[in-house]
């Protein structure tokens, strides 16, 4: 009869508990790989290591990537608002000078009724979009 030998994987990993990381022992599962002469199981082969750090890698920055661009698009759409929300702001202006200007005094219109309807004009559209 012949005897199987198993070879032990040879990554040196550290105990559990208060006191496992003092004492360092070899890990006792099955080698199932050799790299660069060294036996390893599947948990400790270093290129399974090297590729679950590069998918970790890679969804991280994807992930970063998708937020970066989501507090951008948040920006642009807050200064889209805020810009119409000025020129809104610049249109109550024009109508209470008119207002005060044209209504009270029952004045002539002039330029600054024509500034009045550009700025209206101007809100519509942007209300639009």
């Amino acid at each position: 009869m012949k005897q199987e030998t198993t070879v032990q994987c040879s990554a040196e990993v550290c105990g559990e508990g208060q006191w496992g990381v003092f004492y360092p022992h070899r890990c006792s599962r099955k080698a199932t790989v050799e790299r660069e002469g060294k036996q390893y199981c599947k948990q400790h082969d270093p290129v399974a290591i090297e590729a679950g750090h590069k998918t970790r890698s890679a969804k991280r920055e994807a992930k970063w990537a998708a937020e970066e661009k989501a507090e951008k698009d948040t920006d642009r759409k807050q200064k889209e608002v805020m810009d119409k929300v000025a020129i809104g702001a610049e249109l109550a202006e024009a109508v209470l000078a008119w207002w005060d200007k044209h209504v009270r005094d029952s004045g002539q219109l002039d330029s600054l009724s024509d500034r009045m309807v550009a700025l209206a004009r101007e809100f519509q559209k942007a209300k639009e979009e």
